[in-house]
């Protein structure tokens, strides 16, 4: 393992404290006398001070050592954790993110320029909270050695460390944990354990097999102990116990060191870390074994064999669970996504004068991994419009009856086999009129077209569309919505817009669960084989042109309610040369319609590939799969279909 890969094994660790710190500062605001939160403040700090320590990031170290000494004079209650320390605070975790991100690029490099500037005002800041901060820029990278505690002497620590055997796959450097040691105090001995080093043949030169006992005098305390191996939390077993001093001079190196009571070693864990490009590779190949699952079950169906049926069938209910289990590997929960608009939104508030609470309900949901990366973006336009559009000012909102406080929330749940998302203001709602008169001075529509609702907000999305009567660093310049729907759009999403007057404005993201497979029901129009996903479909019946009750309409007749329809074969154009014919009911976003196909072929695993530069173009199609034999079938684009249709109040009764 490369001192690179190391670093960046490091890094990603002092992201992840990073978040901590502002997702526990942005709580605070709210309680600020919370003393768990503050614990957790204080833990998260010290740890990217330890982190930046192992891996020789000075500069940064010696800054987060003088913002952890004024978190532990919060802690202590000597001073008092207020806004303008909390905002400050805030201020120093977007500072340390710069430094570490510049000792990454360049591990020597010298503070100059605008950072060396913010560097200088924030120490100075700092001191008015503590007087051990250093107020003068760092020339030169300085390491701080931690500050004893007070009215405690030095005690001797017997560490004993067993390295489990993946330390070196998980990218872990025993040794640089060691050395850190001698930052808390003197090393007074090692002593090794060889016992656990196998013979020469059975031997893995890619296994761990580093057990240790050190004696440490410090008066840093055994938690400050704990917390050098804080990363190490489930690749090693560590026991810490105090012991006498023992002279330097009397130390003795012991090669068979026995092994401490097993009580107190630390629990192993389950987990392991996986590299996404795996879990990638690992989603691929599953899809791939489905397309050969698929033709060894069509080539059985062909033989006859019934032995080989029943092996068959095993194999693509196994290769089934796999697929699933391959696509909940890379589920996440959207609340890592979620959780970063924390910040954004307060930021936001400030900038705008305006008051706002943020909530976040469905954290947990699990959304594809390759689809939480794409949300960022479209997610961060729909927030900052919300709160620059949607909600008002405190005057406003109390004049309106409203809480001072303007609410702004991010949803997500499942449905129908999509996730969805929702950004909900309860801000004034969208001013209809104003976007139909915007959009008749831009040639969008003419003043006596009639529009519904949903028509109206879509006007939203056009490309250069604004109803900002001010251009400002936030809103104004008709860029905002046009991404959000083409990003959405991008990953084979919908966005729905509902606002009440006065009540608000909902903007709803509808993506499906995962970009790489489906499941599917394959239909027959002509000569084309189609998949409808299968999490769509309501029912399957049988099609007889009595249920047709208006033709030009669209409209058919089931079960003596009427519901709109999409006869395939008109939409690819082709023959229907099947004299039984079915319909497809299909249930989207609670509507529900039925597609007239041809011929129901039944239930198959889809691998989803895109629908590439001929077909990139055809909104009924978002994708194409290969089937048992070697064929292409087409991906039903549902919703495009219904949007076909949308004139229709496409719900279940509609029409009587």
């Amino acid at each position: 393992m490369s001192e690179t890969e190391i670093q960046a094994i490091f890094l990603r660790e002092c992201e992840g404290r990073l978040a901590d710190m502002e997702q526990t500062l942005l709580n605070l605001r709210e309680n600020q006398h919370d003393p768990q939160a503050i614990d957790d403040l204080f833990r998260a700090a010290h740890t990217v001070k330890s982190a930046t320590g192992m891996v020789e990031f000075a500069v940064a170290e010696n800054f987060m050592h003088g913002v952890e000494n004024v978190l532990e004079r919060v802690r202590s209650q000597v001073i008092d954790l207020n806004p303008e320390l909390i905002e400050l605070l805030l201020v120093c975790k977007d500072h340390t993110e710069h430094l570490i991100e510049l000792a990454a690029r360049q591990p020597d490099a010298y503070l100059s320029g605008d950072i060396l500037e913010v560097d200088r005002g924030l120490r100075l800041a700092l001191h008015k909270f503590s007087d051990d901060v250093e107020t003068a820029p760092l020339e030169t990278p300085v390491v701080v050695e931690p500050s004893a505690a007070p009215n405690q002497g030095p005690e001797t620590y017997s560490i004993h460390i067993r390295f489990l055997n993946d330390t070196f796959r998980h990218g872990f450097d025993p040794i640089s944990f060691l050395k850190y040691l001698r930052k808390l105090g003197t090393v007074e001995s090692v002593s090794l354990d060889t016992t656990q080093i196998p013979a020469l043949p059975e031997l893995e030169p890619e296994s761990c097999y580093l057990v240790t006992t050190i004696l440490l005098r410090t008066n840093a305390g055994e938690a400050a102990i704990r917390d050098v191996f804080e990363f190490m939390e489930y690749d090693c077993e560590l026991t810490i116990t105090v012991v006498p001093a023992v002279p330097a001079d009397s130390a003795e190196t012991n090669t068979n060191a026995t092994e401490p009571n097993s009580a107190l070693v630390a629990k192993k864990s389950a987990q392991v870390r996986v590299d996404a490009r795996q879990l990638d590779r690992l989603v691929d190949l599953v899809g791939e074994l489905i397309i050969s699952g698929a033709y060894i079950g069509q080539l059985a169906a062909d033989n006859g064999d019934q032995r080989l049926l029943e092996t068959a069938y095993n194999l693509s209910r196994q290769v089934g669970e796999l697929r699933e289990g391959a696509i909940e590997l890379r589920m996440v929960p959207v609340g890592g996504v979620f959780s970063r608009f924390r910040r954004i939104v307060h930021d936001l508030g400030l900038e705008l004068d305006k008051k706002v609470r943020f909530v976040t309900e469905g954290a947990e949901t699990r959304l594809d991994r390759t689809l939480i990366e794409s949300l960022t973006d479209p997610l961060m336009h729909a927030v900052r419009n919300a709160i620059d559009h949607g909600l008002e000012h405190s005057a406003e909102r109390i004049a309106l009856g409203k809480p001072e406080f303007g609410t702004l929330a991010l949803n997500a749940y499942r449905e129908a086999g999509e996730v969805i998302i929702e950004v909900r203001d309860d801000g004034a709602g969208l001013d209809r009129e104003k976007i139909l008169r915007r959009a008749a001075e831009r040639g969008l529509i003419h003043h006596d077209r009639g529009l519904a609702d949903a028509e109206v907000y879509a006007l939203l999305f056009e490309p250069g569309f604004s109803t900002a009567d001010t251009i400002t660093s936030i809103s104004g310049r008709g860029v905002g919505l046009d991404v959000v729907r083409r990003s959405i759009e991008a990953l084979r999403g919908r966005i729905e817009i509902e606002s009440p007057e006065g009540a608000g404005t909902i903007l709803r993201f509808r993506l499906p669960l995962t970009l790489a497979m489906i499941e599917g029901l394959l239909v027959r129009v002509g000569a084309t084989d189609c998949i409808v996903p299968l999490d769509l479909v309501h029912e399957c019946v049988e099609f007889a042109p009595a249920m047709i009750q208006n033709r030009e309409r669209k409209l058919l007749c089931l079960r003596d309610e009427i519901f709109p329809y999409v006869d395939l074969a008109e939409v690819f154009k082709s023959a229907s040369n099947e004299t039984r014919r079915s319909v497809v009911m299909v249930n989207y976003a609670h509507k529900i319609a039925g597609l007239v196909v041809d011929e129901l072929r039944g239930q198959v695993q889809s691998v989803l590939k895109p629908p590439g530069l001929i077909l990139s173009d055809i909104t009924a199609i978002s994708g194409n799969s290969i089937l048992g034999d070697g064929s292409v079938a087409i991906i039903l684009d549902v919703p495009a279909l219904l949007d076909g249709v949308k004139s229709q109040e496409l719900v279940r009764g509609a029409g009587r």
